[in-house]
């Protein structure tokens, strides 16, 4: 007798009285269709250019692992003065395990370019380069002639990965890093990626992708990545978010896949301090 009063009392002084909130229903989630998850993943056909991959203990090779389980034809471009090292360690086998894949099979690495992303074209080379024993017989190993080596190989590709980075003073602290190594930073790390898209979009199916590897150091302190290296990933990611590398004329989306530090083959070369601060800021031991 008492609650029709006072709920009216309510009403008249502009209050609402809240419904009773519905059951909770517990639904579970749907996990999409296995036919669903081939389609999405399915490569096959598809030519992937992964740029910066001379070893099995890095990203870009666990990219190339990744494209090749959903099917696509892997072609990579490695740093000339350790392309022979690679190469040797593919054809002894040395490999063989990191390249086992999903269904059992092994990948194929199609094709293996020498690639230097410091230098754009051949009038950039400097002489010293040139005589260098490192890049003894070597023909095109400039990004432009990398990009015209590709195209003559495969005429258009899908996928362009961009896995590379090089910081000669990684190891300093910012503070203490030079002119020349921050630039030097800046120049492969970063700049390497605006360079590669001018010249392998104009070899891109329509609809192809483009991917670039940033890091959690563009947006955290990780203690030991130093050099300018926090910098030049922070451009990288910076260049993805404003869209500076979506080409309008070859509508070619592009992404940057943000990594966290961990203990890499790498990161085993720094300092134990570095390694040891770095491994509790960025996550995985």
């Amino acid at each position: 007798m008492v609650a029709a009063p006072l709920l009216s009392t309510v009403a008249l002084l502009g209050f609402s009285v809240p419904a009773a909130p519905p059951p909770r229903v517990h639904v579970e989630p749907r996990a999409p269709s296995p036919v669903a998850v081939a389609k999405c993943n399915d490569l096959t056909g598809k030519v992937a250019f992964i740029a910066g991959v001379a070893d099995s203990t890095g990203y870009g090779w666990a990219i190339c692992k990744a494209l090749a389980n959903a099917g696509a034809t892997i072609a990579v471009g490695t740093w000339p003065p350790v392309l022979g090292i690679f190469q040797k360690s593919l054809s002894t086998g040395k490999f063989d395990e990191d390249m086992m894949l999903d269904d059992g099979s092994k990948m194929k690495i199609d094709k293996i370019y020498p690639l230097d992303a410091v230098f754009d074209e051949r009038d950039d080379v400097p002489e010293d380069v040139l005589n260098n024993k490192r890049y003894a017989g070597l023909e095109g190993f400039t990004i432009q002639e990398c990009a015209d080596a590709v195209a003559a190989d495969y005429g258009k590709i899908d996928i362009f990965v961009h896995s590379l980075a090089n910081g000669p003073e990684v190891a300093k602290p910012l503070l203490e890093t030079s002119r020349t190594g921050y630039i030097a930073a800046m120049s492969a790390s970063s700049y390497s990626l605006i360079s590669c898209v001018q010249r392998f979009a104009p070899i891109m199916k329509p609809g192809g992708s483009i991917l670039s590897l940033g890091f959690i150091a563009a947006q955290q302190v990780v203690p030991g990545y130093g050099g300018g290296m926090s910098s030049a990933k922070a451009q990288v990611c910076a260049c993805t978010r404003k869209r500076v590398l979506f080409v309008p004329p070859f509508s070619l989306p592009s992404a940057a896949c943000s990594l966290t530090f961990y203990l890499s083959f790498r990161a085993c070369l720094l300092p134990a301090r570095v390694r040891h601060e770095g491994s509790r800021v960025g996550g995985r031991p």
